[in-house]
């Protein structure tokens, strides 16, 4: 599947979770679309079931955007969703292939 890159490009907020813009994300499930967000080239995959159901929202936090983007032009409002960043193979429920398997 072809998965959405998003770069955060800031520090994590409150240590542990990365902030996407709530256009990003819905442009990302409106294409049926994975995301991969990559933080100092460390990568989260989220699905699109993820992207629906684990994300904080902060809706009373609105921003305005300066820049046309995904499902977003200059001069409308968005605000930022958050996801608690855990590496790719650290979540639950996924395999981690550098943990060795017992037989």
């Amino acid at each position: 599947m072809n998965c959405l890159r998003f770069e955060h490009k800031k520090e994590l907020r409150f240590g542990s979770r990365i902030s996407v813009r709530n256009n990003v994300i819905r442009y990302a499930i409106k294409e049926n679309r994975c995301m991969e967000l990559v933080y100092r080239g460390q990568v989260m995959t989220l699905s699109v079931n993820d992207l629906k159901i684990r994300g904080f929202h902060n809706r009373n936090s609105k921003h305005v955007a300066r820049y046309t983007g995904y499902g977003i032009k200059a001069g409308e409002r968005y605000y930022l969703i958050d996801f608690t960043f855990v590496l790719d193979g650290e979540r639950k429920g996924k395999d981690n292939p550098d943990q060795m398997k017992l037989i």
